[in-house]
């Protein structure tokens, strides 16, 4: 049971912080969308990648869902921050998978940095 508490605050801590990088990203540049400004890929992503890599080593949880849901935080921050989903909607969302699943790849590092050096169960 604290387990499932765990993680389910781990998913919805990467959700935020996937929210506050739209939202900085966005405040900063002006851009419509985070992934449009070349602040999102230089200090967004790395942030996001962080965020996931410490989710795998001290987190609990699917370690793909961990980057689905940093991903999924920019999804919906922007769908709130503009108002409107677009017509892009579609591809937006194959761009938000897409993403999550690179962003997962930092989960399964930290999940083998915790195993190799912590050696912790995971």
């Amino acid at each position: 049971m604290a387990a499932e508490r765990n993680a389910l605050i781990t998913y919805g801590l990467l959700v935020i912080t996937g929210a506050a990088v739209e939202f900085s990203v966005a405040l900063f540049t002006g851009a419509r969308e985070a992934w449009d400004a070349g602040l999102f890929w230089n200090a967004g992503l790395p942030a996001l990648i962080l965020a996931t890599f410490l989710a795998g080593l001290f987190g609990r949880g699917d370690r793909m869902l961990h980057g689905l849901c940093a991903s999924a935080g920019l999804f919906i921050a922007m769908t709130l921050r503009t108002g409107e989903v677009g017509s892009m909607v579609g591809l937006g969302l194959l761009l938000v998978v897409l993403l999550g699943s690179i962003l997962g790849l930092g989960s399964y590092a930290g999940a083998a940095v915790q195993r190799i050096f912590i050696k912790r169960k995971v």
